[in-house]
């Protein structure tokens, strides 16, 4: 049913995310009518699943499925010719068990071995495994097993103990609305994260997107994912064509494809050297092939253990060439031990670096305008009239790049989660946080989110400076409005907030008390 609505809905939309979940539900369907094949006994349907199954391994890079799915495709097709006695057996219940009266439940005759006999074998209180390892004892077992289940059967019937199939269970009330409900349930979780249905979706974005991660893919990936369908018939194909003309074909190598996909997206250390970009790999082995040449070469072990083994001396940088850092808070704590601070009696002007701000949400929000209520209401709770809140200015090429890369949890910066009210926003807040493109754009959605009139009983009487990217903008609730103004005295091309913070500092009366909440790691 969900992979049938799926399809349904996406008849009509265009765009890569749409052609890879037609792709994606087409594989879904061909898993149902395999299943369906077998429980019905449905021959032909059975020979064109498998055809299409060898299909995906050829692409999938499973070699030994490929190949011996086109055989069992092949053998079942040629049945007639080889062994014509065997053709209305198999058609009626030949490669499934059918244990019940319903006319829609047969089984795979290996999955009803592991269900019967096998599982009763391994059963430590009646399986032969619990009173013997004698070979005669475990064959005697096995030819009386089916005397032994029919007179446990008959047993049971003459006791009235044995349970009729129930052929209208899916048809009751509870049923029907469980499924509704989970139906309900799925739509509604698309709606809410990514929707790959919707028309504004398909208009906007132009790249192929992970609803789960919210990140678009390299073209190279999203090519291959939309053409597996083409591209999996042409090796099989090519595969049969191969071994009709070559009787030596069908046992010999299957070349492997080079598989792009979701996971093969995620960020990979790599450094530079020589001009060339190479992936950074630790060898499993290094400690035994450095052994072996010292043996080899009469060398002593202990003079090479005093040269790092790392690509990069671990000392001065990580693996993938980057320096290492220490965190500048850490210079802000050894300076507050020597400090003694006293708390103002009176605050007149908080200045807020955002992002640490954003940074201390530990809470899963439900929907966007969750994270925008809760942060808004976080800094009016702070108790002066006027309040700034100082983000990052994110820009490239910077100083922070390597830095900014090392962070992130992928290579590509675009998340196609769209930021409105009703958009339910990523699971793990902070983990986004770490990426430049995320952090710019929520910055960007929260003063246009506080732009309406919706938030004034949550500003009240404060004054709330908020900054994003170059320009800085004061809000104010009047007559229960919201007003949104430019001020241009504290634009800014600064980068960091810790900067602007100093310009917004200048910008108050020397009078007033202001407190910095800030803390930069």
């Amino acid at each position: 049913m969900p992979s049938r609505y799926v399809k349904n809905t996406l008849m009509g939309h265009h765009g890569p995310t749409a052609a890879f979940w037609m792709r994606y539900v087409d594989m879904i369907n061909l898993k149902n009518d395999l299943s369906r094949s077998i429980r019905t006994g449905d021959l032909n349907l059975y020979i064109y699943c498998l055809n299409e199954m060898a299909a995906f391994f050829f692409t999938l890079n499973h070699q030994n499925y490929a190949r011996w799915t086109i055989k069992a495709a092949h053998d079942l097709t040629n049945m007639n010719k080889t062994h014509p006695e065997l053709v209305d057996h198999v058609k009626q219940s030949g490669f499934g068990v059918k244990r019940t009266e319903k006319c829609f439940s047969m089984s795979p005759v290996d999955l009803t071995l592991e269900q019967t006999i096998n599982a009763d074998a391994a059963n430590r209180l009646t399986g032969v495994s619990s009173f013997t390892n004698s070979i005669g004892a475990r064959q005697k077992w096995a030819k009386t097993h089916t005397d032994r289940t029919a007179n446990i059967s008959s047993l049971y019937n003459m006791l009235g103990l044995l349970r009729k199939d129930d052929v209208t269970r899916d048809l009751k009330k509870g049923e029907i609305q469980k499924f509704s409900a989970n139906l309900t349930k799925l739509t509604n979780e698309i709606e809410n994260s990514c929707n790959p249905f919707s028309d504004t979706t398909q208009q906007e974005n132009h790249r192929l997107f992970n609803i789960c991660s919210g990140k678009c893919v390299s073209e190279a990936t999203e090519e291959f994912l939309i053409n597996l369908k083409r591209e999996r018939k042409k090796k099989r194909d090519n595969f049969i064509k191969e071994c009709q003309a070559d009787s030596q074909r069908f046992e010999a190598t299957i070349s492997k494809t080079k598989i792009l996909n979701f996971a093969s997206n995620n960020k990979v250390a790599k450094t530079i050297a020589c001009g060339k970009v190479r992936e950074v790999k630790m060898e499993r082995n290094l400690i035994g092939r450095i052994f072996f040449l010292a043996s080899q070469n009469s060398t002593d072990v202990k003079e090479i253990f005093k040269y790092p083994l790392t690509p990069v001396p671990q000392c001065f940088g990580h693996l993938d060439g980057s320096m290492i850092k220490t965190q500048k808070s850490v210079l802000l704590r050894h300076l507050e031990k020597s400090t003694i601070s006293i708390a103002p009696s009176n605050v007149d002007v908080i200045l807020v670096d955002g992002f640490y701000l954003l940074h201390t949400l530990g809470e899963v929000y439900a929907s966007y305008a969750g994270i925008a209520s809760q942060i808004l209401k976080k800094i009016c709770r702070m108790s002066a009239k006027e309040i700034h809140v100082v983000f990052d200015r994110i820009i490239s090429p910077s100083i922070k790049d390597i830095e900014r890369d090392r962070r992130n949890s992928s290579d590509d910066e675009a998340i196609c989660s769209a930021f409105n009210k009703n958009g339910r926003p990523p699971a793990n807040l902070k983990k986004c946080l770490r990426n430049s493109s995320f952090k710019k754009r929520l910055n960007e959605w929260l003063v246009q989110e506080w732009s309406e009139d919706e938030y004034h009983n949550i500003i009240g009487d404060k004054k709330l400076y908020v900054s994003c990217e170059t320009k800085c903008f004061v809000f104010e609730a009047v007559n229960e409005k919201i007003v949104r103004e430019d001020v241009q005295e504290l634009e800014s091309l600064q980068e960091e907030a810790d900067t602007r913070l100093f310009l917004h500092l200048a910008f108050l009366p020397s009078d007033l008390s202001v407190v910095i909440r800030t803390r930069d790691g």
